[in-house]
């Protein structure tokens, strides 16, 4: 009769908890694991490993606590090589922790503690071990190199803590060419590789050893980082042998010091091989000492890969430097939180204009994201809904902006001293015809003497203003309200192709007031303006007609006219 499958029992305090394992099978033995619950707070003694899951589908059985289960071949691959690399003994047991088998991953409640404490489970841990694989592409060849490299140099490994990063000159100074050279002479001698062969084949070896699957996963940036905290204590795992965070770097570094071609055009050439590099210098040059702003670090880490958005941020909580005052991100997977955390990490922002893209092609957010497209459904409603509203407060944005006045012309017919040629017009067709048979009902044509320079939405009247904020590529029509150059946002509107607002900005004058432009007829003028919105107004300004990479979805822009943005600007006197 065959034995019932293991099945993790819950944890009492999953905030506080973890579960560590020590393989017990003897070799040559299918792999057994003894499992047992640890407080994290009382310090146990472990290690933890990092590696990449790999292929759901290609997996082992294993047995933990008498009871089989299956593991991908990856894990099994990870726990069998650190048990031989790191045995228990007797009375001195070697106790280990990695997500898949000591987190329930189909539990989405333990899984959001835990991941919380993801940065602290491995600081703790006695040593860090990032399982990148067996020996192969030549990897081999970077054992033999460093370890040569120590017994001919020792002194250079005495500078370790000097040498942080690959692209630190501390030990070699301003021309580190020359001591690169002496330190490659030494080796060669003793090796039958050429002095002109062996730089291209080490660069090689080393590009190969960047460019494998475990460089690219968000989840080991912050599991690497974490070892930042507490000595150094990282060992990657290659093969049966292991390398130190120094030894890589110094790898790279004589790499790029006596190849630098070889290095751009491996860059250059191919973009795989270049992101590879990007992405393993990134993961070893990180240090949690040195976090890096949300929404810089999210465009940083676009080539990492991750199974799920969300781990996009979760993956970083180590590196990321959120404002003072901000209430620590809590990871959680149901409900989907992307929204949320792409509010979160607009209101790090100082302007719309340094990255709302960046957050939301980070977590892939676009016009057609089952969260977002209610959020525009609802703005388009009779009446209209501020859907999404209220889980932040507004922000305020000082920025510059063009501003024209509606007012009717000679036919009666909405009008603006709109410019021909104007800065940034959207691609509509020279033919407005086709776009006004799509447009929404009550939209209205905006004329620019005989023409129609723009179409706005259908609240909008004679005497408000249109405006175009830097930072922000979109009309809004502006409605005055109580207070001195106040204003509600009513609407969008769209410019026809070949028109624009006046496009150059004079400098403020001492007392900030409006400038009249009067090159472009009355009630045009560039100023300066206050926009206040909450973040989730500002996600449906930026993204309700854009697709990937930002691109805007022609089929989806005149959605725009009938889609109310909830917000107030003041136009600075």
């Amino acid at each position: 009769m065959s034995q019932p499958a293991f099945k993790h029992q819950p944890l009492d305090d999953p905030a506080e908890q973890i579960r560590l394992v020590e393989v017990i099978s003897q070799p040559d033995t299918p792999l057994e694991l003894s499992l047992s619950i640890h407080q994290i707070t009382q310090d146990p003694d472990y290690y933890s490993i990092s590696y990449t899951w790999g292929d759901s589908g290609l997996t082992e059985e294993i047995i933990i606590n008498g009871r089989p289960t299956m593991v991908t071949k990856n894990c099994h691959y990870a726990l069998t090589h650190a048990s031989d690399r790191y045995p228990s003994l007797p009375g001195k047991p070697i106790v280990i922790w990695i997500d898949s088998i000591c987190t329930n991953q189909d539990d989405n409640d333990e899984k959001s503690y835990q991941v919380a404490m993801m940065g602290d489970i491995f600081t703790k841990a006695s040593k860090v071990l990032a399982c990148v694989g067996p020996h192969q592409d030549s990897s081999q060849m970077i054992c033999n190199f460093l370890d040569s490299l120590m017994t001919l140099n020792p002194e250079l490994f005495c500078h370790r803590e000097e040498f942080t990063s690959p692209n630190s000159t501390n030990l070699f100074g301003d021309d580190p060419l020359p001591k690169v050279e002496e330190i490659l002479q030494m080796y060669l001698q003793n090796s039958p590789a050429s002095r002109h062969d062996f730089p291209i084949r080490i660069v090689h070896a080393f590009s190969a050893f960047a460019n494998r699957s475990y460089w690219r996963r968000v989840w080991i940036i912050q599991k690497v980082v974490a070892s930042t905290r507490s000595d150094g204590k990282l060992e990657i795992l290659c093969g049966c042998d292991g390398f130190s965070r120094f030894e890589i770097n110094i790898c790279d570094f004589i790499c790029r010091v006596t190849c630098p071609e070889l290095i751009m055009d491996l860059k250059g050439q191919c973009s795989s091989m270049g992101l590879g590099l990007y992405c393993c210098r990134f993961v070893l040059g990180s240090h949690a000492a040195v976090p890096i702003p949300a929404r810089m670090l999210l465009h940083r880490s676009t080539p990492f890969r991750c199974a799920r958005l969300e781990d996009r941020v979760y993956g970083l909580l180590p590196l990321i430097e959120l404002p003072k005052g901000t209430t620590p991100v809590q990871p959680m997977y149901e409900p989907s939180p992307i929204l949320d955390l792409a509010q979160l990490f607009i209101r790090t922002m100082k302007s719309p204009s340094t990255g709302i893209w960046d957050v939301l092609n980070a977590l892939e957010v676009y016009h057609d994201h089952k969260l977002f497209r209610p959020l525009v459904e609802a703005r388009r409603g009779n009446p209209p809904q501020p859907l999404g509203q209220g889980q932040y407060p507004p922000l305020s944005f000082k920025l510059e902006a063009r501003v024209t006045t509606i007012f009717l012309n000679s036919h009666g017919q909405l009008s603006a001293n709109l410019s021909r040629n104007g800065c940034f017009p959207f691609e509509f067709m020279s033919d407005i015809k086709p776009e006004l048979e799509g447009a929404p009902e009550g939209t209205r044509e905006l004329f620019a003497g005989s023409e129609i320079g723009a179409l706005l939405c259908s609240d909008a009247q004679v005497g408000d203003k249109i405006i175009e904020v830097t930072g922000i590529r979109e009309l809004l029509v502006l409605s005055r309200s109580p207070g001195e150059n106040d204003y509600d946002i009513v609407g969008q509107g769209l410019l026809s192709f070949g028109y624009g607002l006046p496009c150059s900005f004079p400098g403020p004058s001492a007392g900030g007031e409006l400038k009249e432009v009067e090159a472009h007829g009355e009630g045009n003028y560039v100023s300066y303006c206050v926009l206040e919105a909450e973040p989730i107004d500002l996600i449906v300004l930026e993204c309700q007609d854009r697709g990937i990479n930002m691109s805007r979805i022609e089929g989806k822009k005149l959605e725009r006219l009938a889609t109310k943005i909830y917000g107030r600007v003041k136009l600075i006197e």
